[in-house]
């Protein structure tokens, strides 16, 4: 339990919930409540925050159902020598952990993100502006008919519809309040007679006409993942509701038969989607591995797929996307210098009390 969402976790709460399981069954939970208990026994139970006592829960809980050290969650290789009834009582202790989160996380990120050329709505959107789509909306190639597959708040089809003047740019959303938004988005841009939004799946969607380019932005955790109780963010964040073979077979039928699908995904999912993508007749034709800071592992990829080729190598490249003192780096600015603002800009905005947020170039 790290990061996001550990900050937002009520140690009050989780215990009753978890006392409640154990009466209910007794042997399977067993395990949860002694981890939670043994975190609060400790020494320094009165100086740790909520925060930390519920991240101690959860890594006790992982030392004792893996005989690995309290260093990490669940996840990867270590994942797969835990029995499954024991990997299934860390997964209920964890969907209490991120149920909590989400619920804190509805009071956040509200409001608008300002970009140079158009602002970003996304108060009814599950996923918020982030890091990923800003990186895909800039690094993607584009064509006269653009696509952006879970368009969520429009984001990657708005910095599309900027980048590319000519561009037709239709965005995709499974989730009617996330599409509506997106619509409004896109008829408050100087692109709105170039852009659209349509309500449905991907795979049931039938277009007049093939695009050259199709952004994506996909579900990346996997089906047996636990799952956020916001049954919407579960939708946009789980490859249960578009799996990397739906979404290959759905951009063959979509694209010309030169099209480019390019997407953004944790490093993690690689090999899996490459694999997808050959079965499918697909060819990786650029990869760029991004560090988030100097000397961190490899944690995304940007992505791009085309059906024709002779099969050669891949342009490839390796970048950092902030430096050590956590500012943009160099690249990153240089990437993004057409949407983000400056920060006289920025500072403008706040003088006229008309920023809720945004960010620097």
């Amino acid at each position: 339990m790290m990061g996001d969402a550990a900050r937002h976790v009520s140690t009050n709460q989780t215990t009753p919930r978890l006392e409640r399981q154990t009466r209910k069954n007794p042997v399977e939970t067993h395990s949860c409540v002694s981890a939670s208990r043994q975190a609060f026994a400790a020494g320094d139970f009165i100086r740790q925050s909520r925060v930390q006592r519920r991240e101690n829960a959860s890594l006790q809980l992982f030392a004792e159902l893996t005989d690995i050290p309290r260093t990490a969650p669940m996840t990867g290789d270590a994942a797969r020598h835990v029995s499954p009834s024991k990997r299934a009582q860390y997964i209920r202790l964890r969907c209490v952990m991120i149920g909590r989160s989400d619920n804190n996380k509805k009071k956040m990120g509200k409001g608008e993100f300002k970009f140079k050329r158009f602002t970003v709505r996304h108060d009814r959107c599950a996923m918020k502006v982030g890091t990923d789509g800003v990186l895909l909306g800039a690094w993607a190639r584009g064509g006269r008919r653009i696509l952006d597959v879970g368009t969520g708040s429009g984001l990657v089809a708005l910095m599309m519809a900027q980048r590319f003047p000519q561009a037709r740019v239709t965005g995709v959303e499974v989730d009617e309040e996330a599409c509506r938004q997106a619509a409004e988005n896109m008829a408050a841009s100087p692109f709105a007679e170039r852009m659209d939004a349509r309500r449905g799946k991907i795979q049931a969607q039938d277009f007049p006409q093939p695009f050259d380019a199709i952004v994506c932005n996909p579900p990346f955790y996997m089906d047996d993942s636990p799952h956020s109780p916001d049954r919407r963010r579960a939708m946009a964040r789980h490859n249960d509701s578009l799996s990397f073979r739906e979404l290959f077979a759905a951009a063959a039928k979509a694209l010309t038969p030169d099209g480019r699908l390019s997407v953004v995904i944790p490093a993690q999912a690689g090999r899996e989607m490459a694999g997808e993508a050959t079965l499918a007749g697909w060819r990786l034709s650029r990869e760029l591995a991004l560090r988030s800071k100097p000397g961190k592992e490899v944690s995304r990829l940007l992505l791009e797929f085309t059906r024709q080729g002779d099969g050669g190598e891949a342009e490839s490249g390796e970048e950092t996307v902030y430096d050590d003192s956590g500012a943009r780096s160099p690249w990153y600015r240089r990437l993004t210098g057409d949407f983000y603002l400056s920060p006289d800009e920025l500072a403008a905005l706040k003088a006229a009390g008309r920023e809720e947020s945004g960010a620097t170039g």
